[in-house]
């Protein structure tokens, strides 16, 4: 559990210059918060009748028969807003990069991802700290205003004028 409040604090903090390690911790704490949210369900057909009174000796034969299911507390709207920035990052990547990254910042092994992508385990990983150190850049310069061969390398891939 003390993983992840150091994985919260981090990725609450803002950081002067971003860096791989920074925004592997934004896209792990975004994928966290996405498992908390309540799960949407569909109603069914409403009716106006009243509920059927239960045969009360067989209820509470069956009370506590099922387990409870608890749900990890809703994310706080600092985090929901922290989210939302960094799934407009996602947008940026192609979709295999975004899949990867996404799936590291889901928990999915490497292993489990050598089997889906079929690559090996270290290029995986440089992969995606590839993409990790791409985004940093791409924020940092965005945010001074600045724009390096490496930024406008990756803007230009992503308008697709190779």
């Amino acid at each position: 559990m003390a993983g992840k409040a150091a994985l919260a604090m981090a990725a609450a903090e803002k950081p002067e210059d971003w860096t791989a390690e920074a925004v592997g911790l934004r896209l792990a704490e975004a994928a966290s918060v996405l498992r908390r949210m309540p799960r949407v369900q569909l109603q069914g057909r409403m009716t106006c009748w009243p509920d059927v009174a239960q045969d009360s000796a067989r209820y509470w034969m069956a009370y506590g028969t099922e387990s409870a299911r608890v749900r990890p507390a809703l994310p706080s709207p600092q985090e929901l807003d922290r989210m939302d920035e960094v799934l407009g990052w996602l947008l940026l990547l192609s979709a295999a990069d975004r899949k990867l990254v996404w799936a590291r910042a889901s928990g999915v092994t490497w292993r489990k991802l050598e089997d889906l992508d079929g690559r090996s385990e270290r290029t995986l990983r440089g992969r995606c700290q590839s993409v990790h150190a791409t985004l940093a850049r791409a924020l940092n310069g965005r945010r001074t205003g600045q724009k390096n061969p490496g930024q406008k390398k990756f803007l230009a891939g992503i308008s697709g004028n190779r």
